[in-house]
């Protein structure tokens, strides 16, 4: 999107060992789209990507452990800004001066 509506998306899972290889291709899934993994099982993204969670999810028949998060703010934003506009998934562009989020040059 050409603009950032400065909201976390975050998904949390808890998905039994019994579903190992669905869990381990979810989590797989999340790393290719360029999802943040901020713990073992909590991912963030800075876009709507709700239909396609929910797609992977029931692909795997996992909807009931993932959780879909909208999110403001998070303690560790501004490295995760910094970790996007790296991956070039976020860009500078998308930044006015109005928000707090601190952006290198």
């Amino acid at each position: 999107p050409p603009k950032w509506d400065f909201k976390w998306r975050i998904v949390i899972f808890d998905i039994p060992e019994l579903k190992k290889r669905s869990r381990d291709s979810f989590r797989g899934k999340l790393q290719e789209i360029g999802f943040y993994q901020l713990q073992e099982s909590v991912f963030v993204f800075p876009f709507d990507c709700k239909e396609v969670i929910d797609y992977f999810a029931a692909i795997h028949s996992l909807k009931r452990y993932v959780q879909y998060v909208i999110a403001e703010t998070i303690e560790t934003q501004t490295n995760l800004v910094h970790w996007f506009l790296k991956k070039g998934i976020l860009k500078k562009s998308m930044f006015s001066s109005k928000r707090n989020l601190k952006v290198k040059s």
